[in-house]
């Protein structure tokens, strides 16, 4: 019947009015359903009455319609609210209708203490859309009881009506509200995982950053079932640290024990450059209390985070430079190519923070005996960084990867373990490492390579060319480096 009604408001009004007084519930519910999706204004004038007086007396869809309009409707007086409060003491209410009454008395915003002592009964409603549409209200009527009520409200937050809680949750609460929610929620053991995921997923959506939340979803991570680990995951890698707090959260999860959490941890501290000194400092004494292997992704991780912070994580230069060693206890049990590209990957890691001198005998057998050009390209991008006499020391093992009989090829050092990318701005070589170290030590060094520069410079680049393309060749780099020798 409703759907057949004129588009003329006027028109459309004046059978509303008929049929919101009609004795069958049914009727009344699309009457007011009419009037709340299509002239939602209208519900706060002359029908407003009506639609309050459906509260009081319906129980089911007419009065769930009804409490409906009143979520959607501005400048309600709050006499209102004492008054469909008082609704939801009968026993005979749907929950559809007491949740949605809960909203709209959120949404009239009372602070009658007779209306927040019923607001607070519903807390521990059985079902978690009561319960939370009655947190919600609290939220907006007084946030300090709002914070109170969360201590009941996880256990309320079970079964498959938590899901659609968690939904309203996301869209309505304030950032503040909804990290009061979700935290303790989510640290609880007795939550359902798939719940606690739906939660970890809310405040993702939200981009919500709060540290409770976030300890909580460190603790997801690790041994936890597949979805509820894939959702702390991606909350925790969208997270942005604001301020120490957080970032030493991630520092601690980042030189923990679990690998899967540190690895996260230590990933979402890089990308959003976070951490400071006092993440330096405890991924470095993590490094060097290691009493056996360390799980390989997680060294490539805090080395990673190393490099992010650049000189100001100069103080873990000697403890990086003890993974250059091949027996270094790092390497235990781990096969010699991942050996190896740990070693790689921590001369990296000081060419960006600076290489102390016990790095220099180490730094010269990777380029004079290494295997690989992942190894030697590695080690001659962090030559350079060595102090002067140990860069003079070092130097003429860079003219190895001159040499006519070497066998260049490309590597990527800017990913941990990925050997090649794709795209060649990530793309080196060792003649590229090396030519560009020469030509940054300069002076005796450059000119002892006049001769194997000079030759590089007229290799044909047609018959050099690499599978995987470089973002420039190493024919320019050397020509460029004959100018600047002295």
């Amino acid at each position: 019947m409703m759907a057949d009604l004129p588009l003329d408001q006027e028109t459309a009004m004046a059978v509303i009015r008929r049929y919101i007084a009609d004795p069958n519930p049914a009727i009344r519910a699309s009457a007011i359903h009419w009037l709340r999706t299509r002239f939602p204004d209208a519900v706060a004038g002359d029908l407003l009455e009506q639609v309050v007086q459906t509260i009081e007396g319906d129980r089911d869809i007419a009065g769930y319609e009804a409490a409906e309009a009143l979520c959607n409707t501005e400048g309600v007086d709050t006499v209102i609210a004492g008054r469909i409060a008082r609704a939801l003491k009968r026993k005979d209410l749907s929950y559809r209708m007491r949740a949605s009454t809960l909203r709209a008395i959120g949404r009239i915003g009372s602070t009658d203490p007779q209306v927040l002592q019923v607001i607070r009964l519903n807390l521990t409603d059985r079902n978690a859309d009561v319960a939370y549409a009655a947190y919600a209200a609290l939220a907006l009527a007084s946030p300090e009881l709002a914070a109170t009520g969360t201590e009941d409200l996880p256990s309320a937050l079970r079964g498959d009506s938590a899901f659609s809680a968690l939904r309203h949750a996301a869209k309505e609460l304030s950032p503040a509200a909804l990290g009061d929610l979700l935290a303790p929620l989510i640290a609880d053991a007795s939550t359902p995982a798939a719940i606690k995921a739906r939660a970890l997923e809310a405040a993702t959506e939200r981009s919500l950053s709060s540290l409770a939340v976030l300890t909580a979803a460190l603790a997801c991570i690790g041994g936890s079932p597949y979805r509820l680990e894939s959702a702390a995951k991606a909350y925790v890698s969208s997270f942005a640290p604001e301020g120490r707090p957080a970032a030493e959260v991630l520092a601690m999860a980042g030189a923990g024990e679990e690998p899967v959490r540190a690895v996260v941890a230590m990933y979402a501290l890089t990308r959003f450059g976070a951490g400071g000194a006092f993440a330096v400092q405890r991924v470095t004494e993590r490094l060097a209390k290691l009493s056996g292997p360390l799980h390989t992704d997680h060294i490539g991780a805090i080395l990673h985070f190393l490099q992010s912070q650049g000189a100001a994580a100069r103080s873990a230069a000697p403890i990086v430079a003890g993974l250059l060693r091949e027996d270094s206890i790092a390497h235990r049990d781990v096969s010699k190519m991942m050996a190896e590209i740990v070693r790689a990957f921590a001369a990296c890691t000081l060419a960006e923070i600076g290489a102390p001198a016990q790095a220099m005998p180490h730094l010269i057998d990777m380029v004079a005996n290494g295997e690989t050009t992942h190894a030697i390209a590695a080690a001659s991008r962090a030559i350079p960084r060595l102090l002067e006499r140990e860069r003079a020391m070092a130097a003429p093992y860079l003219l190895r990867p001159l040499k006519d009989d070497f066998i260049d090829g490309a590597v990527n050092l800017s990913v941990f373990a990925h050997m090649v990318s794709s795209n060649p701005a990530l793309n080196t070589s060792a003649r590229i490492e090396a030519i560009r170290a020469l030509v940054a030590i300069n002076g005796d060094a450059l000119r002892s390579a006049r001769q194997l520069l000079e030759r590089r410079a007229a290799d044909n680049p047609e018959e050099m060319e690499f599978v995987q393309p470089l973002p420039v060749r190493y024919q320019n780099l050397a020509a460029d480096a004959l100018k600047a020798v002295p």
